[in-house]
């Protein structure tokens, strides 16, 4: 529904309180920087090619890399001898 599509995203910590207002940043920016550090562009080209401050997007990437530890999986028990996912791979093709 458009209203869902339409409604600010917010984390909903206190009333009021809007994740684009927190961050300083549009999403749409905010998707084109993340997109830029991804393919290992430099900081200064993201924000010449955007027509961005340097420091903005320095600020961008310094909370993308301090939240690595959210992208990653948990640690897990080693209950048996191969874990799957962990140590016990097989090619896709091989069946």
């Amino acid at each position: 529904p458009e209203e869902i599509v339409k409604k600010p995203s917010s984390p909903r910590l206190w009333p009021r309180q809007f994740a684009e207002e927190e961050l300083g940043i549009k999403y749409e920016t905010l998707d084109l920087i993340l997109y830029g550090l991804e393919h290992f562009m430099e900081t200064k080209d993201i924000a010449s090619q955007l027509g961005l401050r340097e420091d903005l997007v320095e600020k961008v990437k310094r909370r993308w890399l301090a939240a690595e530890h959210k992208r990653q999986l948990p640690l897990t028990t080693k209950i048996e001898y191969r874990t799957i996912g962990a140590d016990f791979r097989l090619p896709r093709d091989i069946c």
